[in-house]
């Protein structure tokens, strides 16, 4: 009864957008606890076990199709009938056998996602779909795929890893405009094996060299600006003619500050020539810094732990959005646009730490010498694990109150940064990074650097959304806020955001800017 109402109402909700959006979404959204559920098969009153019979009949014109994370086990055959025009396709984390015959069918297939089914074989029709340009059918228990494989003219990304291959068609060497080809972790024997541990590259190499040898072919940034929503505490007063004057303002109270002996009323302000930088130029790299490096986290997380073959392949390469990162095992933990605790200073939970953290720190880092990633211990959610890895970002914003000083920049840098990270090395990285901000700050650095670099840093892999943290400070930094791409720093969820506002107003009335 549960999934009868569920599939109603979806079908109510979406009837009036089917015609404007063409674009229909079934798929469930997922928690953490959720989605290990679903993976271990443990069915749920809102899983759907088929599209709902009365709602493929409005489906004609629709383009966008997402049913993934649900119990569906087949497919109805009138599918490529009632939705002729579908581009995209999502049908992951269902428990479907068979893809139906006539899928070649639905001519305009862009996109087809069958990753984590049951899948034991592929229509033939299948190759048919001259248009299709990423086809992932990873997770599934496939044995073989047909050399009609090459047929699929326009193919550029597929993944066929963990299933149950023991070789590849020598004919998808002949597939030309192939770019990325996933394989790992099937049944394969020697050389093919060794070669799908070198890469993606490597692999089409190969394919691409036995199939010659047959006799066969060869094969953002934004202009405009971003605006803080800045909400000031206590004003400065100013005697000038022009009180409106928030430079003039400034000054004012630099040279007050600079000239007194007590900094009770404002500890924090920088003395006068602190900066070459005016009043709100300053303002926007302090935030540019803070929000860039809360952009980098939360944007390296959609390619963290991949290999760059795999970040290739989920991901286009020139942007990534908040609503397109990947939902797996590991970042099913964080909701969309959320940061981790790269960003967001983790608490050590040893006994210690509030007592003497620079103690907890060096007991934590020498229990543990090797950084293993968030899938193996959470280190990323900081839920049950310490992380001790050569990462800075926790003090790229140690520079800002006393930028203008870079002793006491580099003495506050070493002392915070062994309250979590004690390594010589990380301490040594942490320097350099507050260094940098703090000449940018000071407006007498020339560093130059670009948006692509941080699409470039993603997909890399690995560890991305620690790199991003850190790289995205330094670039905000130097950009500024108002010119960080706007759809990532909208994207970043709202509660945070909101709750990190409060803070950056707070600390920019401490240091007295506008």
């Amino acid at each position: 009864m549960g999934n009868t109402q569920q599939a109603q109402g979806v079908h109510d909700s979406f009837q009036l957008m089917t015609d404007k959006t063409r674009e229909i979404n079934l798929a469930r959204s997922l928690n953490y606890r959720q989605y290990c559920r679903h993976v271990e098969g443990k069915q749920e009153d809102s899983c759907l076990t088929e599209i709902p019979a009365n709602l493929l009949s409005t489906l004609s014109l629709t383009e966008r199709m997402n049913i993934s994370f649900n119990m569906i086990p087949e497919l109805p055959s009138t599918l490529p009938l009632c939705c002729p025009h579908l581009v995209y396709l999502d049908i992951s984390h269902n428990q479907l056998q068979n893809l139906p015959d006539d899928i070649g069918h639905i001519l305009h297939l862009e996109t087809l996602l069958v990753k984590y089914n049951q899948l034991r074989r592929l229509p033939y029709s299948l190759f048919h779909l001259t248009r299709l340009l990423k086809l992932d059918l990873s997770h599934n228990s496939l044995k073989t795929i047909s050399s009609e494989v090459i047929h699929l003219e326009s193919l550029e990304k597929l993944n066929v890893s963990k299933n149950r291959l023991t070789a590849l068609p020598s004919s998808l060497g002949g597939v030309k405009t192939l770019k990325v080809l996933l394989a790992s972790e099937n049944r394969f024997c020697e050389p093919l094996q060794k070669i799908c541990e070198y890469g993606s590259d490597e692999l089409l190499a190969h394919l691409r060299k036995n199939f010659n040898l047959s006799g066969q072919c060869q094969m953002s940034g934004s202009a405009g600006g971003n605006m803080f929503p800045r909400v000031r505490g206590n004003h400065l007063h100013s005697s000038v003619p022009n009180p409106q004057s928030a430079q003039v303002q400034y000054i004012q109270a630099q040279t007050h500050t600079a000239n007194t002996s007590s900094r009770i009323k404002s500890p924090l302000l920088p003395p006068r020539g602190a900066s070459d930088l005016e009043a709100f130029m300053l303002r926007d790299r302090i935030l540019g810094l803070l929000f860039g490096a809360a952009i980098g986290d939360a944007m390296g997380l959609a390619t963290c732990c991949m290999t760059s073959d795999e970040c290739r392949f989920h991901y286009g390469g020139e942007n990534i959005t908040y609503d397109e990162i990947l939902q797996d095992e590991l970042r099913v933990r964080w909701k969309q646009g959320d940061w981790t605790s790269n960003f967001d200073m983790m608490v050590v939970e040893h006994p210690e730490f509030l007592k003497n953290p620079h103690i907890a720190a060096t007991s934590i880092m020498t229990k543990s010498n090797i950084h293993v990633y968030a899938v193996e211990h959470n280190s990323l959610g900081n839920e049950n694990g310490d992380d001790d890895d050569e990462n800075p970002s926790e003090c790229s914003e140690d520079s800002v109150p006393y930028f203008h000083d870079v002793e006491e920049v580099e003495a506050n840098t070493a002392r915070i940064c062994k309250t979590t990270h004690g390594r010589p090395v990380c301490v040594a990285a942490s320097v350099l990074v507050t260094n940098l901000v703090a000449q940018m700050l000071q407006g007498r650095s020339d560093l130059t650097c670009h948006k692509s670099f941080m699409m470039s840093l993603f997909m890399e892999g690995g560890d991305s959304n620690s790199n991003g943290c850190v790289a995205g400070a330094l670039l905000g930094c130097r950009l500024g806020y108002s010119r960080l791409p706007p759809d990532w720093l909208k994207g970043l969820r709202k509660p945070e955001t909101d709750w990190l506002n409060v803070k950056i107003n707070h600390f920019l009335d401490m240091i007295g800017l506008p």
